[in-house]
């Protein structure tokens, strides 16, 4: 393949012009192709006879077109010709329309004895009620002043024949294996307006085959597929929720000067719950910095203003839980050799005051369980605690 397009194997009975599997069975529903908008690719056709072994050959003078739309609205809106026309045609003027067309499309024209065809137009410009529009194509009937002017209803997808058998989309290509490849694009207007913001919908679609000198098809293949939607992706780059990480220089640059507030949390706990959790619950304008440490987790909750009070002369630092963030429950054993007694304190989330013989230092440590022995006949008490602030 040339280029890296997506394909979609189509297996086909002739006979039938329906889509079948390597068994010649009717496709089963998660089978069916889907066409997405906005992509280009490249549907690789095996035709089959009724014995889904048979390949149905084709001519080298063959010529095929491949169509794509919702439903089988072919004419959108109905005016009349101002004039007649005949053979090579480069504009083809109408008026009567009630709806504006679309910017390039195709035009259905009809006489009076019933024959029909179309014809494409690439742009039309409007003067007083009378829409010119530009094509570039030789008719073949006659049509005369007042005979009948569609507007055709534009496919989703259509490819013609220039579209058929390109080299390099498919190595296997073929045509008296029964064999064909045609490359598709389904980023057109149409294709974005019809489907709309649904998931999928419905698609319907057509291969015709056109016999050297013919200009009615036969219909080699139809059947009812779907179109796919597509996320969008022309925004860019999305933000993330939360921070992927900070160099060191950055986190000294946000910590410089400022208190650092942190908690500790237990190793079985849900990271990315504390982290969720703790989000809610930073202050706005703050900054939340997570991190591990050894087997505790370490989350550093925001940082901000110092919420500590000091007081000097051999000060004494006392400082205050703002806000619980988490739930941590600990329980530390003190244990005397001693008869005269055990204490044995538990804290869940407790505030913790320190007094500290050394000017201006703090230190609050936090571990999951603490035992202490002691050798004394006094009474020995030691307490640990959580301390969230």
């Amino acid at each position: 393949m040339s280029e890296s397009f997506r394909p979609i194997p189509l297996r086909i009975n002739y006979n039938t012009a329906n889509l079948i599997d390597t068994d010649g069975e009717s496709l089963y529903a998660n089978a069916t192709p889907a066409f997405r908008l906005g992509e280009k690719g490249i549907i690789e056709a095996t035709f089959v006879q009724d014995d889904n072994s048979t390949a149905q050959p084709f001519n080298s003078t063959d010529t095929f077109e491949f169509y794509a739309d919702k439903d089988f609205i072919h004419n959108l809106d109905t005016g009349a010709l101002t004039q007649g026309y005949s053979g090579a045609v480069t504009s083809i003027k109408a008026d009567g329309l009630s709806s504006t067309p679309a910017s390039s499309g195709s035009l259905n024209l009809q006489n009076s004895s019933g024959q029909s065809e179309p014809i494409a137009y690439t742009s039309w410009t409007l003067l007083v009620d009378v829409y010119t529009f530009v094509v570039d194509d030789t008719l073949t009937y006659v049509y005369l002043n007042n005979d009948t002017c569609y507007t055709g209803d534009p496919l989703m997808i259509y490819s013609p024949d220039s579209q058929v058998d390109i080299v390099g989309d498919w190595s296997n290509i073929s045509r008296t294996g029964g064999k064909i490849s045609i490359r598709y694009n389904a980023f057109t207007n149409a294709f974005l307006s019809k489907i709309g913001t649904a998931e999928q919908i419905s698609l319907y679609i057509q291969i015709n085959r056109y016999l050297a000198g013919q200009t009615r098809p036969s219909t080699a293949m139809q059947y009812q597929v779907f179109a796919g939607n597509v996320v969008r992706y022309v925004e860019g780059q999305t933000a993330e929720t939360l921070p992927g990480q900070y160099s060191q220089a950055a986190t000294n640059a946000l910590i410089a000067g400022r208190e650092v507030k942190q908690t500790y949390f237990l190793s079985n706990v849900n990271y990315r719950t504390v982290q969720q959790n703790l989000v809610a619950t930073v202050p706005s304008g703050k900054i939340f910095i997570p991190k591990r440490v050894l087997n505790l987790t370490t989350a550093i909750a925001y940082i901000g203003a110092s919420s500590s009070s000091t007081t000097s002369a051999n000060s004494t630092t006392t400082e205050t839980s703002e806000t619980t963030l988490t739930t941590t429950t600990e329980t530390t054993t003190s244990v005397s050799s001693s008869t005269q007694g055990t204490h044995t304190t538990t804290s869940v989330n407790s505030t913790t005051s320190e007094s500290s013989s050394t000017q201006g230092t703090h230190t609050t440590t936090s571990v999951n369980s603490t035992t202490s022995e002691s050798s004394s006949t006094q009474n020995t008490h030691t307490t640990s605690s959580t301390t969230n602030p």
